[in-house]
């Protein structure tokens, strides 16, 4: 009987235990949204850095200077590797499962 595999490599060579960050999308307690083993790698044009198949979108907060209404968001080109806290808070479950 095969076993299911628990550890994958990232394209960036990191290895992940996929028992305890599954793929997805998890949202962060301070907004940002870590992507875990998506089917590609996230090229950050920002920077011109590959961030693997696992990285953390960061948020932007605009304000309108007519209404001085606040539009916040998760940027899609702003992102960096997941933090060894960032990876914790899924592991925790602190950061909850969004996908």
């Amino acid at each position: 009987m095969a076993e299911e595999t628990r550890f994958v490599c990232d394209t960036d060579g990191k290895i992940i235990d996929i028992l305890h960050t599954s793929k997805g999308s998890y949202l962060q307690p301070n907004g940002f949204r870590t992507d875990v083993l998506q089917d590609k790698p996230h090229f950050n044009k920002r920077l011109q850095e590959d961030h693997g198949t696992s990285h953390t979108h960061e948020t932007y907060t605009q304000t309108n200077p007519v209404t001085d209404e606040i539009f916040t968001g998760v940027d899609r080109n702003n992102t960096h590797v997941p933090t060894f806290e960032e990876i914790l808070n899924i592991t925790e479950e602190i950061a909850d499962k969004i996908l």
